[in-house]
């Protein structure tokens, strides 16, 4: 809601504020030809009178727009909006003490809100048992993180699996491209870290051998100048290692850190419990502000809704700018795109402003 209201402040207060001014800086200023505190208010007044009124008349808009906001109980959802004369001569006249200040204040406030019966909200919060799998998958997973390599022998080539140490060139349309070279690049084969389709032709390659890898970047690419081209990666195989086992026993939990594999079981488990309780608390907080909304119907400041908006869209548009895609590559248009982000924002505001 916003409450617009016309202030003016006489000419005679101010001319009595700035005569106060004056007189406290009497004190404290020093002028050449004169003695400390006798300066006169009047020779005062033709060296600092325009910038104490200047100062003068802010600090009475602050307090005279504090004391609408105090005496009316107003929340501000924003900060008040003043609208001084727009003739110069006006301003001027203020200015010198020739005229009362006279302004527009719009103030935007948050809207009361009446809160419902939260007793009449059943909620239920997700518990799940860590089983003895989850535990031994997430120690597995720890175990494969930090299994150790080997150089392979003669005669070898890779597998899936192996850590592959290249050097690639790599074209489009006979050319270099930047960002398409590199020297002694680790590569662990069947991890999914590199462009699709890269991995999965190493297979087979001996230590020293030169092959072409030829792929596709992905439509939605990072890089919008090659999203979607054909390449061609021209890779030599440096060198190769095959990953050996880790056996999961005390003496691989002590290499962690840990006592025990006891010890390290109990942290593993403590992990998972700490993912499901984040899982099981977002659930039930959505399910609480849901019931909130359910509850409680308002009208939403503008301001406040423009801002959030704002600052959503500002964060759509950057994150398919860095990803080189647009709205066409999501199925919909910037106009759509607007209007839904627009209806979700009232209700986020709504749910959210006043309740966490």
């Amino acid at each position: 809601m916003r409450r617009a209201y016309r202030v003016v402040v006489p000419a005679a207060d101010l001319d009595a504020k700035v005569a106060t001014r004056l007189g406290e800086l009497k004190d404290r200023v020093r002028i050449n030809g004169f003695r400390p505190g006798k300066v006169p208010v009047d020779h005062l007044k033709r060296l600092y009178g325009r910038s104490v009124m200047a100062e003068t008349i802010e600090a009475a808009m602050q307090e005279a727009n504090a004391k609408i906001v105090t005496d009316h109980g107003y929340k501000l959802a924003t900060q008040p909006k003043v609208t001084l004369p727009e003739a110069e001569n006006e301003v001027k006249d203020v200015v010198e003490g020739k005229a009362d200040l006279a302004y527009s204040v719009e103030i935007e406030i948050l809207p009361n809100i009446e809160l419902a019966d939260f007793k009449g909200i059943a909620l239920e919060r997700l518990v799940a048992d860590v089983a003895d799998a989850e535990v031994d998958d997430g120690i597995a997973a720890i175990a494969a993180q930090n299994r150790p390599f080997a150089n392979k022998g003669e005669g070898t080539k890779v597998e899936t699996g192996d850590r592959v140490v290249v050097s690639f060139t790599g074209t489009i349309d006979g050319k270099p491209f930047e960002g398409g070279a590199a020297e002694n690049i680790t590569v662990e084969v069947g991890s999914k870290s590199f462009l699709p389709g890269f991995e999965e032709q190493l297979v087979g390659m001996a230590a020293g051998e030169t092959r072409a890898v030829n792929l596709d970047f992905p439509t939605n690419y990072l890089n919008n100048e090659l999203a979607g081209k054909a390449a061609v990666f021209t890779v030599t195989a440096n060198s190769m290692e095959s990953p050996g086992t880790v056996t999961i026993d005390d003496e691989f939990a002590k290499s962690l850190g840990m006592e025990s594999l006891a010890r390290l079981k109990e942290a593993v488990k403590g992990r998972i419990q700490q993912e499901h309780a984040g899982v099981s608390r977002r659930r039930l907080k959505r399910a609480l502000l849901d019931a909130i909304d359910e509850r409680h119907k308002f009208d939403l400041p503008p301001t406040l809704v423009d801002q959030e908006f704002d600052n959503v869209w500002q964060t759509v548009e950057n994150d398919l700018k860095q990803q080189g895609r647009t709205f066409q590559d999501e199925g919909t248009t910037e106009e759509a795109a607007k209007n839904c982000l627009f209806r979700a924002t009232q209700k986020m505001r709504a749910v959210l402003g006043d309740f966490v």
